[in-house]
């Protein structure tokens, strides 16, 4: 799974183990809110399956249109 993310299939397998040694499976059913507007984001995701809506995006002083994610 962690090879399909493109900015990590250029690691050492040495490396992605140490990630996969840290990786936690969570799971979420549909309609469910994964992250909050405000929350510190102390958390790295990773889509396994599925797809993921992200709507009201602001990063600094731009704001982004809504976007569905899928694998990666």
């Amino acid at each position: 799974t962690l090879r399909k993310v493109p900015f990590l299939n250029d690691l050492q397998d040495s490396d992605l183990v140490k990630i996969c040694d840290a990786v936690v499976k969570v799971q979420y059913q549909p309609g469910d809110r994964i992250i909050n507007k405000g929350d510190l984001g102390e958390d790295f995701y990773i889509i396994r399956e599925g797809r993921v809506k992200l709507h009201d995006i602001v990063f600094g002083d731009s704001t982004y249109m809504d976007q569905e994610m899928g694998l990666g």
